[in-house]
């Protein structure tokens, strides 16, 4: 056999950048969508109010659910420092 290694270390693992534009990006449509509810077209505003606030709501919750498992996995697999 040999000696053992690393094969993926999390401690150096880096910070989901994909999920935070994908949330970034819903937040952008949803308040584009609650400009566009705005503007006097015969669609209905209302609908667009509702999802645009719904596209807001979830991209929060998904960002700060997400950022705060990061963080708290990385402080539990970060070495103590002494």
């Amino acid at each position: 056999m040999g000696e053992p290694r690393v094969i993926f270390d999390i401690a150096t693992k880096p910070y989901p950048t994909l999920l935070l534009w994908s949330c970034a990006g819903a937040a952008v449509f949803g308040c584009i969508l609650l400009l566009l509810a705005r503007i006097p077209w015969p669609h209905n505003a209302r609908v667009k109010r509702i999802f645009g606030y719904f596209m807001l709501l979830s991209a929060t919750i998904t960002a700060g659910y997400y950022s705060f498992r990061w963080f708290s996995e990385r402080r539990e697999t970060r070495p103590e420092a002494g």
